[in-house]
This record gives C-alpha cells, structure tokens and sequence, in this order.
C-alpha cells in the first residue's frame, strides 16, 4: 500500500514526465505479480493451473463490464497479462538473486524520478509575464482590503492617463480569463452576424446547470448578467475556432492562445491575460479603437452596465475558476464612468476556496470606494 501511494504521487507530479508513466506501469505489472507469487506459494502444484485459467478466463471476457474487471488489474493490456501467466507457468521459490534484482529495479525507478526534479522545476516557474514599462504609475498596498487572498488590483485614470497598481508582478503575470472572455465573445458574435441586439434570442435545450437562471432561454444581456456559460459556448462554437483565433489575433488579446478546446479554452489555461492587458483592452474597446461597429461596441457596453451611484455609472464582468466546488480564483473588470473622466479596473485574486467573482468584485468596489471614484 505505501508503494501504491508513492507511486501514485509520482503520477501526478510527474504526469509530463513520459519515463515515469512509463516505469510505473512496469512496476505496477511486478506489483500484480509479486500479488500471483503469494497466491502460488500457498497452493499445490495443480491449483497453480487453475489460478492461471481463472485469470484467463477474466482476461479473454467480451464484454469488460464486470464490477469485478473495474476493480482489478485484469483490464490491464494482454501484454502483461502475458508476462503473468508465464510467471504462473513457470512458478518456483524466489531464489536471494531474484530479490536482488528487485531492489535494483526499484532503487533505478526511483532514481529516475527524482533526476525528473528539475525539469518540474522549470515547468514550477514558467508564468507567463507581459511586458510592461509604463512610468506613469503609482504602486499603492491594499493588503489589507484583499484579506487571506492573493492578488493584484489595476487602475487606469483616463483623465490624466495614470496607472495605480496594487502588486506589480500579479498585475504582470497572465492567468485564464474565465467568464471576463464573454465581454469579446459577444463582440465577436455581434461583429460576425450570429446575434444582434433585438434577435440575440437562444432556446435553452433543456440540460439542468447548477445555477437556476441558466435553466430558461437566454438573451444576450440576459446571459451577460448570468454569466450563462452555455449560451457563449454555443455563440463561439457558431463561429468556429479560425475565425475566433483571428479575432483574438486581431484585438491582441493575452497571449492569443486558442489551442483548448472550443467549450473551454478561456479556463483550461490555454487562453491567458494579464490584469494590466484587460485594462488596457478594456480601455480600446470602450474607445473603439478597433474599428468594430459603434453600434456593436454600445450593445456590449449595454449588456455590462450594473448600477448607477450618484450619478457615476458601473460596467463589468466577473469571472470564475472552480475547480471540485472550490472557487480557486477570481476576476472582476470593468470601469466607472463619471460626468468628466472613466476609470478602467481589473481584481484578479487567487485562493483555496471562495476565491470567485463575487469576491474579487467586493474587494474592487472597496478600493474603488476608498479612492473615492465609486
């Protein structure tokens, strides 16, 4: 059992590693073996057959939907089961060489992975940084404000065209954009046809979500508010993967990197932004500096507004990593509109649990409230 759970966390430390998955079979194989060997030392000479036809047996079934199959190592490959079967066939008393020769197949295994250290240290430290060298900035602390998470705040005052950072390297370092990829997955769809704003309809087919107001159909301000993911999986599955890619190529959005899948590329750490590049991409698309349709840019714009405060106006979006029910990282951007200036804002915090959207939003609207913009 400690063997099993060596091996194991071998396993998921090492996944990239293809020398490790590869001894780990090898030893889990000896492992069944070593099992056959106890077996075979309790039993006569005949059973030794009959152990083998019942593993046989096992083997050749046509339909593998045994709870039994489930739970042994017999749906493992004929190759092995060969390599026990001989063993069976050919059973005597382990000699003191053979144990010998154990221990050294078992030291060389573990040698091997640990060599693999420092290649899982490169792959550790290998965060996506953008490049950054804008002087007209202002590092602040709000430690405090962001509590038992880690992360990083990002302001941008249009007015005198000024940055106020809250832990410069965060603010650097690209993370999954979540659900703040719907803000550009509406663009798109606008820009290319698929909805407009009076026909952005779409029937719900009916699949149960775990976030009641995603069971009903769906418009695009409906779905924006929500954050209803089926509704832009199935805006950006219309669109297709060529086309999305030029679009992102297009905006200079993150790193650009659609390689995931088409349902979940914006968190499965494919796609990838920083929150100095969703400020400043928020920025370009509230001045429209990519050309879109102005029409198209209001609509989204429409579909992002919150509230209204003493007559200073609130747009954003949140985002959410989950992972196993546990919000392990969140997103709030957006920007405030005043009579005279518009602030751009980007919180993306980092924590084991409950570290989502609403979150990162509390702790947005509490700087925003204490330097006085909202």
């Amino acid at each position: 059992m400690l063997v099993n759970y060596i091996m194991c966390m071998s396993r998921t430390v090492y996944w990239f590693n293809p020398l490790v998955w590869y001894f780990l079979r090898e030893m889990k194989t000896e492992m069944e073996i070593s099992c056959d060997y106890a077996v075979l030392k309790t039993l006569d000479k005949e059973s030794h057959l009959k152990y083998g036809e019942v593993i046989l047996r096992f083997a050749s079934l046509s339909q593998r939907t045994s709870s039994l199959l489930a739970a042994s190592e017999i749906s493992s490959s004929y190759k092995h089961i060969k390599r026990r079967i001989v063993k069976i066939a050919n059973f005597q008393i382990e000699p003191p060489l053979l144990k010998i020769k154990s221990a050294l197949v078992f030291i060389i295994v573990l040698a091997i992975i640990l060599i693999s250290i420092p290649s899982l240290s490169v792959l550790a430290v290998n965060k996506e940084i953008h490049s950054f060298s804008n002087t007209n900035l202002v590092n602040k602390d709000y430690s405090s404000i962001f509590d038992e998470f880690s992360g990083s705040f990002v302001l941008y005052d249009s007015k005198i065209k000024k940055y106020t950072i809250h832990n410069t390297e965060e603010s650097t370092t690209r993370f999954a954009p979540a659900s703040t990829y719907k803000i550009f997955s509406a663009l798109f769809a606008l820009e290319s046809g698929i909805i407009t704003r009076y026909n952005s309809q779409m029937p719900w087919d009916e699949t149960l979500h775990p976030y009641e107001e995603w069971n009903q159909d769906q418009d695009l301000f409906s779905a924006m508010g929500n954050s209803v993911t089926w509704y832009f999986q199935n805006l950006d599955q219309q669109m297709g993967k060529k086309k999305l890619q030029n679009y992102y190529e297009q905006i200079n959005y993150g790193n650009g990197d659609l390689s995931g899948n088409i349902t979940n590329y914006w968190i499965d750490e494919s796609l990838k932004i920083s929150p100095v590049e969703q400020v400043d991409l928020l920025k370009k698309f509230y001045d429209n500096e990519f050309a879109f349709e102005q029409a198209n840019i209001q609509t989204v714009k429409d579909s992002l507004f919150i509230e209204e405060s003493n007559g200073k106006l609130l747009s954003g979006k949140t985002g959410t990593i989950d992972v196993n029910g546990e919000f392990i990282e969140g997103w709030f951007v957006g920007y405030v509109e005043t009579i005279d200036n518009t602030f751009f804002f980007a919180v993306h915090i980092q924590g084991d649990k409950q570290a989502g959207g609403s979150s990162a939003a509390k702790i947005a609207l509490s700087i925003l409230e204490k330097e006085g913009i909202y």
